[in-house]
């Protein structure tokens, strides 16, 4: 009796968390915010490849490796942000169960 009672609720809960998919639920700002941090991710990435192995210039190897770190922040807290409107959309839902 307890188990099936547990596993009622267990599935009114799965029912009620909605995971949030950027691309379906997310504003046509974010999806192109989050489509330009990847490509300007790659371009960093290939940048600081290309001074540590061709290239002998000090300052464009320091640059390239501050601007890297700079979009891994940003991407970091684009994520965070995504995360929190997640949190909101699993309340909205638990609140339907």
């Amino acid at each position: 009796m307890i188990i099936d009672v547990l596993e009622k609720n267990a599935c009114k809960i799965i029912e009620a968390y909605k995971g949030f998919n950027l691309f379906k639920e997310g504003s046509k700002r974010d999806i192109l915010f989050f489509v330009g941090l990847i490509l300007l991710y790659v371009i960093t990435s290939v940048a600081v490849f290309i001074s540590n192995v061709f290239e002998k210039n000090f300052i464009f190897w320091i640059v390239s490796l501050i601007s890297w770190i700079g979009v891994s922040i940003v991407i970091y807290s684009f994520q965070q942000y995504i995360l929190k409107r997640e949190t909101k959309v699993y309340i909205k839902g638990a609140t339907k169960a």
